[in-house]
């Protein structure tokens, strides 16, 4: 079952991911807006699930899967940033790879912490 919830919860992250990449449509040698606000969204939201599924036991940890392997994994697009560093880099665009390299590792670990903070000291359930 957790395959299949795995499959679902990627299929609906691809989807939105997709769907960031229309509405923020990438331009060769721009810094690439649209895979780092899925990432962005995505850390962000994996310690919100993470806190409200693991460190609070809230959501049924049967979630999980769905919610963070498939959802967030769909969503999140590490090879395609990955990617994109790399173009950048060889086309030229130095200072863009490398502001775009550091502006997605240190903005998405930050809003994974401040995800997980703000569920772990201000959700009031507990």
């Amino acid at each position: 079952m957790n395959w299949l919830a795995v499959a679902l919860g990627g299929a609906i992250g691809s989807i939105a991911r997709y769907g960031l990449s229309l509405l923020i449509v990438p331009q060769a040698g721009k810094f690439p807006w649209a895979t780092l606000v899925a990432n962005m969204i995505g850390c962000f939201l994996m310690g919100v699930f993470y806190g409200l599924i693991v460190a609070r036991q809230i959501w049924p940890g049967e979630m999980r899967p769905w919610l963070m392997v498939g959802l967030l994994g769909g969503l999140t697009t590490f090879s395609s940033f990955a990617l994109e560093s790399v173009v950048l880099w060889h086309g030229g665009f130095n200072t863009t790879a490398i502001s775009y390299a550091a502006s997605s590792v240190l903005l998405n670990f930050l809003l994974v912490g401040v995800g997980y903070f703000l569920v772990e000291h201000y959700f009031l359930i507990k």
